[in-house]
C-alpha cells in the first residue's frame, strides 16, 4: 500500500477510537424521565420546575433547579410553598423554606418512565403541625397504564 493512504487509513481508525472513547467517557445521554407535577390535573412532566403536592394548594415545590436528572434519582433544591391552616387554610400565613429534593424510584406510566417518588427536606420557619422531611407518592392514580 502507498504510504499516503496508509496514513489516512490510519488516521481514519484513531478518529474511530476518540470517537469511541469519547462516548464511552460521556456515558449515555439521559434518559426522559417524567414526574406528576400536580396532584389534581395528574399531569406528566419532564423536568418539572414546580411540583404541586397538595389539591388545596397549600403545599408545593417551586422554582426547582435540578442539580441531576434522567437517571435513577434526580435531585434538585428548590423553594416550598407552604400555607398554614391557621385559622383556616384559606387565610393562613405563607411560609417560603428553602428545600432539597430527591426523585426517585423510576416506574412505567401512560407508556412513559416516571420517578414515583419525592423526598423533600425544608429548612426555615414552617407552620407548627408541618413536617420538615418527608416522602410523596407521584404516581397518578387511577390511570390506565400506572
Amino acid at each position: 500500500m502507498p504510504r499516503r493512504p496508509r496514513i489516512a487509513v490510519v488516521a481514519l481508525a484513531l478518529l474511530a477510537v476518540a470517537v469511541t472513547f469519547a462516548a464511552t467517557a460521556l456515558g449515555a445521554a439521559p434518559k426522559k424521565v417524567y414526574v406528576e407535577g400536580d396532584v389534581v390535573s395528574q399531569e406528566l412532566v419532564y423536568r418539572p420546575h414546580a411540583i404541586e403536592l397538595a389539591a388545596d394548594g397549600t403545599f408545593a415545590l417551586t422554582g426547582i433547579k435540578y442539580t441531576s436528572y434522567g437517571g435513577p434519582a434526580a435531585t434538585a433544591t428548590a423553594r416550598a410553598y407552604v400555607r398554614g391552616c391557621t385559622p383556616n387554610c384559606a387565610q393562613g400565613k405563607v411560609y417560603r423554606p428553602s428545600a432539597t429534593l430527591r426523585l426517585e424510584a423510576q416506574t412505567q406510566c401512560q407508556g412513559k418512565t416516571i420517578y414515583s417518588k419525592l423526598r423533600y427536606k425544608l429548612v426555615g420557619p414552617l407552620p407548627a403541625e408541618f413536617r420538615r422531611e418527608g416522602v410523596e407518592m407521584l404516581r397518578p392514580v387511577g390511570q390506565k397504564g400506572c
